[in-house]
Parts: structure tokens; sequence; C-alpha cells
């Protein structure tokens, strides 16, 4: 866990049900922490650890949680650890899954 202060810039942790100790979580790097973050990209996307059931109009939902589950919709990216087997990804991988769902979406309605 030494690695996440060496990171460059602001860390953030979209804190899940086993984050319980907010000093200790700023002691190990993490600078931002909150239960819900928006990301400003095309499209935007809604960080939480379980997935949202009601999600911002037009923005995908990455979540955690479900760990071997299937997403619930197509508005969904389950990221949990188990689907990236175990390795970090890149925010511009799970833009890119958000993008070809985001055209899915649009396309199949008529």
């Amino acid at each position: 866990m030494n690695e996440i202060r060496s990171c460059p810039g602001d860390r953030v942790l979209v804190l899940g049900n086993h984050d319980g100790n907010a000093r200790g979580l700023r002691l190990l790097g993490f600078t931002v922490q909150h239960t819900l973050a928006l990301c400003a990209t095309a499209p935007p996307l809604a960080l939480s650890h379980e997935p949202l059931r009601q999600i911002p109009p037009g923005a995908i939902c990455v979540h955690g949680h479900l760990h071997e589950g299937a997403e619930p919709t197509v508005r969904h990216i389950n990221l949990t650890v188990e689907q990236t087997l175990y390795r970090p990804v890149r925010l511009a991988r799970f833009v890119e899954q958000a993008r070809e769902r985001e055209w899915t979406i649009s396309n199949n309605r008529r």
C-alpha cells in the first residue's frame, strides 16, 4: 500500500462497505474519500461502490460490490478486482467501455 502515496495527483477512494477508518486511509495516501464521485467524461461516469439504482441522466455507473455477479443493466460497468484480474485499470479503459455502452443505448432507442 505504500505505492499509493507515491502516485502523483489526488488519490480518490470511492468508499465501500469495508472502508471505515478515514484517518487510516488518509495515512495510506488516499487524499479524497467519497461514497459517490462523478467524472466529467464523455459520457459522464458515476463512480460508486454498489451499483446505483438511479443513475444520473446520460451517465454510466462504474461500481464494485458484485464481485462475481453480472452487471444489473447496460448502464452499469462492474469494475471489481475479480473483473480486472486484481490489476489496476486506467480511466481511459472504462471511459471507452462507457462510450460503447452509450452507443448501444442510443442505437437501441427508436
